[in-house]
């Protein structure tokens, strides 16, 4: 992630270019013909919900937790 580790940031930060990196990341270090299933939380849960929108081809799918609602 930019402004993590050795990254620099270039640019304005959105969750869309976020999303954008962690493609990139899932190209750079998972063999061809595989797909992972990611499973994330709060921020990453967002950035993982549009990995999967905007690259199907790179996920195998994905989960979360769905909180329930009591009504009173």
């Amino acid at each position: 992630m930019p402004g993590h580790a050795d990254r620099a940031q270039e640019g304005p930060w959105t969750i869309r270019s976020a999303a954008e990196d962690l493609a990139e990341y899932v190209r750079s270090v998972v063999p061809d013909g595989v797909r992972p299933i990611i499973i994330a939380h709060s921020m990453g849960g967002q950035l993982s919900m549009l990995l999967n929108v905007d690259h199907p081809e790179l996920v195998a799918g994905g989960g979360g937790d769905r909180p329930r609602i009591q009504r009173r």
